[in-house]
């Protein structure tokens, strides 16, 4: 299900405290951040903030937040993919790591990725 213009514009506003002076948001969208949790994979709602300059991941938690950030320059590979309903897409950074993304909204899986990619030193 696509998100509305007023959904993302509270995401957004999530992250807001957390960018640098100067930098925008790009794009934003929800999904489940995959993490290894005591050697189980462990899939979290949250935020996908594409900003000019970084990739935010933002999970409000009960007693705060969890806020984790790719800068574009160290991505070197956005790979998506997507069924009937959901999307998923992959970053992997330049030095291996790979964060990534399921449950996004089928319509915002491709923009997302497009986004990054545009904005990725070569």
């Amino acid at each position: 299900m696509a998100m509305t213009e007023q959904q993302r514009a509270r995401l957004a506003a999530g992250v807001e405290r957390h960018l640098t002076p100067g930098e925008e948001v790009v794009d934003v969208t929800m999904g489940s951040l995959h993490e290894l949790r005591k050697g189980k994979d462990r899939a979290r709602a949250t935020s996908v903030v594409v900003t000019d300059r970084r990739v935010l991941f933002h999970r409000k938690r009960l007693s705060g937040y969890d806020l984790r950030a790719r800068d574009l320059a160290q991505i070197a590979a956005v790979d998506q993919g997507h069924g009937l309903v959901a999307g998923e897409l992959r970053l992997t950074t330049r030095s291996g790591e790979s964060v990534r993304v399921t449950s996004m909204p089928k319509d915002d899986v491709e923009r997302i990725a497009d986004a990054v990619r545009r904005r990725l030193t070569p």
